[in-house]
């Protein structure tokens, strides 16, 4: 882009630019270029926010500790929960029974989710697993009744017992790995016989693979 543009800002003045700023958005016209600057969206630094239903917000800072374990977080009446990239593990337990919990924002810092994690957080539809993440524990998701799809990312290599055992709404979970992660026993039992997405030149791998092969009509190339 060449150098002393006439930019104009909201009030219709312009000024001349040697550089034009890489968070502005430009739209050029003949002899003139528009601008509207968004904001970038602010990092939440502690290590977690917790907003109730009530609208009470409570908040921690980052301390010695890198992992949210269980009791740490008030869990009555829990409805989003915002975790800082100081944490890399969500520990045992953490949200168990966190039925009116919505949303959570989990960074890509955290590499290890514990078991019941999310246990019967029925109001969950859907939560984001970041890249990082390694491990699942043991039911983790099991009883999210309002969960609906699920991306399980190729970093992935372990999917616990139980990991999705009462999720009755799931219509699909996707399996990014290329080669099958561990699974546990009755991973997908009483998952409203979901739909299991994996990368097109691993579907019969899937089909074979130990624990797996409980699953073979289910599991279906990633469209």
């Amino acid at each position: 882009m060449a150098n002393n543009l006439r930019v104009f800002n909201t009030n219709s003045e312009y000024q001349s630019a040697d550089l034009v700023h890489p968070a502005v958005s430009y739209v050029i016209e003949t002899d003139k270029v528009i601008y509207d600057y968004t904001p970038p969206t602010p990092v939440f630094q502690g290590k977690w926010k917790a907003t109730y239903s009530n609208g009470n917000v409570i908040s921690r800072e980052c301390g010695s500790s890198s992992e949210i374990v269980s009791g740490e977080i008030n869990r009555t009446n829990l409805v989003s929960v915002e975790i800082g990239d100081c944490v890399t593990r969500i520990g045992n337990d953490v949200f168990y029974g966190c039925s009116s919990l919505t949303s959570i924002d989990i960074p890509d810092s955290v590499t290890s989710i514990g078991k019941r994690a999310f246990w019967q957080c029925s109001s969950l539809t859907s939560i984001v697993i970041p890249s990082g993440v390694t491990s699942i524990g043991d039911n983790a998701f099991g009883g999210c009744r309002g969960l609906i799809k699920l991306v399980i990312p190729s970093s992935v290599t372990y999917i616990g017992i139980g990991e999705f055992n009462g999720c009755t709404s799931l219509a699909s979970v996707i399996v990014e790995a290329i080669t099958p992660p561990a699974l546990g026993n009755s991973a997908f039992y009483n998952s409203n016989n979901c739909a299991i997405l994996v990368p097109s030149q691993s579907v019969e791998a899937y089909k074979s693979a130990y624990m797996w092969s409980n699953y073979a009509s289910r599991i279906q190339a990633i469209p």
